[in-house]
Parts: structure tokens; C-alpha cells; sequence
């Protein structure tokens, strides 16, 4: 779990710039790199705390994870493309701002903790529509800056191959 963690974190942060104009690597994120390395060694456990958030197309979901166990799963879905014949890339974008404070507050709630029992904030950072990906990971950045845990960035489609890990622990 560790490893598969550090790699999801370290392969995230390439997305963002980390490079002086002379291309680089900015000390600062050394350091940043170092210590979010550092935090997941030290405070990932079974019984840690994980919040899950996920924007990358029509549904706004969070799910709560306390070690192996499923806490919550809150899901909001955007019904009103049918009308379009598919999904709007920017009407989607709009609905998760509108839901995603709800369904993070509602997964907390039926997980019955609090965002200071949270070790660490994951988010779908790729792939998916654009402006919609961009509402889960900057919600995710700021709970992750306000309650001083790490971030963990998430490829969708690994996502899905990885859950058959969680029904299925002997794959």
C-alpha cells in the first residue's frame, strides 16, 4: 500500500510545475517531495484514515476509507446530460462545483469522523474531462493545505484495476 502510494504521489506532482524558468527542479519541491515521502512512511497504517475524492466526469463522489475498511460512499450524479445526448464538458464542470462541498461534507458525516481524523486527501487527477478534474483536485489541494496532509493523485484508470483488489485481496 505504502509504495503503491509513494508512486501515486510522486507521479501527481510531475503534472504540476516544479521547474525554474532555467528548467531546474525548484529546491522548495525537493524538500515538498521529501517530506510527502516522509509523511506516508511514517503515517500510513492499516487503521489510517484516507479521504477519496473523485470529479473526472459527470459524478461528484468522496468515500472514506479507515484502514481496509469502507466507511462511506457518497455519490452525486449529473442525470441532466441525457437531454444532450451526452456529457457537456462544461456544464459538468459547474455541477461539481455546486455538489462537491456536500458530498465531501456527507461522506465525513456517514463515515461519522471529521476532516482532523483525515491522514491523507486522494483525487483523480487524470484522465478525464479538464475542467472538471480541475474542481476535485483544487478542492482536494485546499483540504490537504488547510489540515496539513498529504496529497495523493490518482489515475482514473488505474483506480478501476485497483478496486478489483478490494473485493478480491487474493489477485
Amino acid at each position: 500500500f505504502v509504495l503503491r502510494l509513494l508512486y501515486t504521489t510522486i507521479t501527481g506532482l510531475g503534472r504540476f510545475n516544479v521547474r525554474s524558468s532555467s528548467g531546474t527542479i525548484i529546491p522548495e519541491v525537493i524538500a515538498a517531495i521529501t517530506e510527502t515521502f516522509h509523511i506516508c512512511m511514517l503515517s500510513f497504517t492499516n487503521t489510517s484514515t484516507l479521504l477519496a475524492i473523485e470529479s473526472s466526469c459527470d459524478e461528484t463522489s468522496a468515500a472514506v476509507y479507515i484502514g481496509e475498511e469502507l466507511k462511506s460512499n457518497v455519490i452525486s450524479s449529473q442525470m441532466f446530460h441525457t437531454k444532450f445526448g451526452g456529457i457537456v464538458p462544461e456544464l459538468a464542470s459547474r455541477a461539481h462545483v455546486q455538489h462537491i462541498t456536500a458530498v465531501v461534507r456527507e461522506a465525513l458525516h456517514e463515515a461519522g469522523i471529521g476532516m482532523e481524523r483525515v491522514d491523507a486527501v486522494a483525487v483523480t487527477q487524470s484522465p478525464g474531462l479538464a475542467g472538471s478534474l480541475v474542481v476535485g483536485t483544487n478542492f482536494a489541494k485546499g483540504l490537504a493545505l488547510r489540515y496539513s496532509v498529504p496529497i495523493v493523485a490518482v489515475n482514473h484508470i488505474e483506480g478501476h484495476i485497483y478496486s478489483a483488489f478490494i473485493e478480491h485481496k487474493e489477485i
